[in-house]
C-alpha cells in the first residue's frame, strides 16, 4: 500500500519527491463513462496523507505534483509543507488551481507565506489554467517572498493583464 511504501522510505534520505496523479484522473473518467463500477472510495489523497505524517523526517528539497486536483488534497498537502521547510524548489503542473474563487491556488499561497519557507527558490505553476483573480493571489504571495528567483506561469493563459 502506498502508507507503507512511505513508511518504508522514513528513515532514507530523501532530497527529491514527485507525485504523478494520471491514475486517479483515469479512474474518475472511468466512473463518469460506466467503465469502473465502484468508485465511493476513490480519492486523491491517501499519499499525502502518508506523506505528511513524514515530512518531518526528511529533508525534501524539490518537491513535484502534476495532474493531481489540488482541491482534492488541500488538507494534507498543507501539512507536508508544514514538515517540508527546506523545499527550494515546488513545482504543481496541472494541479486545477483556478476555480470559484481560486480557492486552491489562494490556499497554497497562504500555506507558503504562513511557514518558513526561507529556501523556496523556484516555483512552477504551469498548465493550471490560473484565472485573473489567481494572479493577483500571486501578486500578494510575490511580496512575501523576496527570495523567489523563478517562477514558472507557462500554459495559463494569464495574458498581460494577468502578468501586470
Amino acid at each position: 500500500t502506498t502508507a507503507r511504501c512511505v513508511e518504508l522510505l522514513r528513515g532514507a534520505p530523501v532530497k527529491q519527491l514527485g507525485v504523478k496523479g494520471r491514475y486517479v484522473e483515469k479512474c474518475r473518467q472511468d466512473c463518469q463513462d460506466g467503465t469502473l463500477q465502484d468508485a465511493q472510495n476513490l480519492e486523491a489523497s491517501p499519499i499525502f496523507k502518508a506523506l505528511a505524517t513524514h515530512a518531518s523526517h526528511w529533508d525534501v528539497e524539490t518537491f513535484s505534483v502534476e495532474l493531481v486536483p489540488l482541491a482534492d488534497v488541500m488538507q494534507p498537502m498543507g501539512c507536508f509543507l508544514e514538515g517540508a521547510t527546506g523545499l527550494s524548489s515546488l513545482m504543481l503542473r496541472q494541479c486545477g488551481l483556478t476555480g470559484p474563487g481560486a480557492a486552491p491556488l489562494k490556499f497554497l499561497c497562504e500555506t507558503l507565506v504562513s511557514l518558513p519557507f526561507k529556501n523556496l527558490l523556484t516555483l512552477d505553476l504551469s498548465m493550471n489554467a490560473l484565472c485573473l483573480e489567481g494572479a493577483n493571489f500571486l501578486g500578494e504571495f510575490l511580496q512575501c517572498t523576496p527570495q523567489l528567483q523563478t517562477l514558472l506561469l507557462g500554459g495559463n493563459g494569464l495574458g498581460p493583464a494577468g502578468l501586470a
